[in-house]
């Protein structure tokens, strides 16, 4: 059995395993930033490139988009060096028959926390990535559609350095293989899923994320004959303007015919990516990590656990 990517991610809070103490072994370090906590049992080395990259992240979002990069609260990650590190917490948290993460997340008392393996092409950097859009963009704007934040979580959940260049959009496999499997959700199921559908939890979330993902980057990079069309439908959408009238208005035409675009565009031999140059991207400089002792990362890790509802 493959193992599952990044955007198969479970909110584990939603989850009803009885809460327990976890080992999560090994010699642990800290590496604290202002708006990010980093717990990691991996080598310094490695660790230091995974912090440079989060806060190469925060700024290029901060730029791209115009977000707030400074939280009141830090979002908090948990850095597992490879796959024997990670599997006794994944089991931990999801039980023995649980699926394959790289990693997961949880959101409690207003605070982000990631968990995450880093191996061999595991990307477990990707839930990283996307939390922290979520996190810059509820700092930022409150009352946004569920699948334009989770679309604009997946869009940059991919993001990589190149140089003094910053890579976002590429198309996630896990999308690809989800899209083959079970084809696009409608669009109207889509605009009408919030965080309590059955589609939105679990392991059936596939194709709403992987729709939301497309639908967005077709309107952000894939369509320019349609430029300044997703920023309109929101501004409706915020007046308060039924779906029907709003994606009318914005796009001219209905959801339905605008599928037909979506499945050109996702059969097209190679969609693009965006790359975005700043040349100070090199120049962030974050702290070596120190040495922590593992009941503090326990303690640390307390939220993720999943608990039993109260009786």
């Amino acid at each position: 059995m493959s193992r599952l990517p990044s955007l198969s991610i479970l909110l584990i809070a939603l989850l009803s395993l009885p809460a327990h103490a976890i080992d999560l072994g090994g010699n642990w370090t800290k590496s604290e930033m202002r708006n990010v906590i980093v717990y990691s049992n991996a080598r310094d080395f490695t660790t230091k490139a995974i912090v440079t990259n989060i806060e190469r992240m925060r700024g290029a979002l901060g730029h791209i988009m115009g977000l707030r990069t400074e939280s009141a609260v830090p979002t908090t990650i948990f850095v597992f060096d490879g796959e024997a590190a990670f599997a006794p917490v994944r089991k931990a948290v999801f039980g023995t028959r649980g699926p394959e993460l790289v990693g997961f997340f949880t959101h409690s008392g207003g605070r982000f926390f990631v968990a995450m393996e880093i191996d061999a092409g595991a990307r477990g950097d990707r839930v990283a990535y996307h939390e922290i859009t979520h996190s810059l963009i509820e700092n930022t704007a409150a009352g946004l559609p569920l699948w334009y934040q989770e679309g604009v979580a997946e869009f940059y959940s991919t993001f990589t350095v190149k140089g003094k260049a910053v890579v976002v959009g590429s198309i996630p496999k896990a999308f690809v293989d989800t899209m083959l499997e079970t084809g696009l959700m409608p669009l109207r199921r889509v605009f009408a899923i919030d965080t309590r559908s059955p589609e939105y939890n679990g392991e059936h979330a596939g194709p709403f994320y992987a729709t939301s993902w497309l639908f967005v980057h077709y309107l952000l990079v894939g369509a320019p004959q349609r430029a300044g069309q997703l920023g309109a439908f929101l501004e409706l959408l915020d007046a308060k303007k039924p779906i029907e009238v709003a994606f009318q208005t914005a796009f001219g035409t209905t959801p339905e015919q605008f599928q037909g675009e979506l499945w050109s565009y996702v059969n097209r031999p190679k969609l693009q990516v965006v790359s975005y140059t700043f040349p100070d991207l090199n120049a962030i400089s974050v702290p070596s990590p120190v040495p922590v002792e593992s009941a503090e990362v326990v303690r640390a890790f307390e939220p993720m656990l999943p608990r039993q509802p109260a009786q």
